[in-house]
């Protein structure tokens, strides 16, 4: 009987082994079966990874990889590479690749390379390049700023460096001591 159950377990779940007795499905179509399982079920895991935390009070060093986003509180010293965002309340030196990349509070030594945005708000700054989607700028920026679409500017903004962008937003008030070259559209 248990022989039995395993076998209809075995077919029902991933389509071998013996249903009522029965051999139902060859094994090629069984192995595609289960890939189609394997993917499914990794497509799902991807979208809801949790965000790593390196909290206040917490030491860091070495390069993090995520698959989800990255919030850093504490000591950082090495580079990020996530998939997901990043936001930085802290001082941080190395470089970060992500999708969007918020500099709130702070300072980043190193460089960013974003497929989305970068923010960098009051008081915060970057000492090194940013290549990326888009930024906003109301902080410090210390190297060549690349932007494929728009870069915008705030009034507290001071960018000592190149920029380069699709679109430019320059507030008045804004420092910027470098070329600037604006793509045409």
């Amino acid at each position: 009987m248990a022989k039995e159950n395993f076998g209809q377990a075995m077919n029902e779940l991933f389509g071998v082994g013996k249903a009522n007795g029965k051999t139902e499905e060859k094994p090629e179509k069984a192995a595609a079966k289960t890939e189609n399982i394997v993917k499914e079920t990794v497509a799902s895991a991807e979208k809801n990874y949790q965000a790593t935390v390196i909290s206040e009070g917490a030491y860091f060093e070495g390069t993090l990889k995520a698959q989800g986003d990255v919030e850093i509180y504490g000591i950082f010293k090495g580079n990020i590479e996530s998939k997901g965002n990043v936001k930085i309340y802290t001082d941080v030196e190395g470089d970060i690749i992500a999708g969007d990349v918020e500099i709130l509070q702070k300072a980043l030594k190193g460089n960013v390379t974003a497929s989305g945005k970068v923010k960098i708000a009051d008081g915060s700054s970057i000492n090194g390049n940013v290549n990326r989607e888009s930024i906003y700028c109301s902080g410090n920026v210390t190297g060549n700023v690349t932007v494929k679409e728009t870069a915008s500017f705030d009034s507290t903004a001071h960018i000592t460096g190149d920029i380069s962008a699709k679109t430019l937003s320059i507030s008045r008030g804004a420092y910027i001591d470098g070329k600037i070259a604006v793509a045409k559209a």
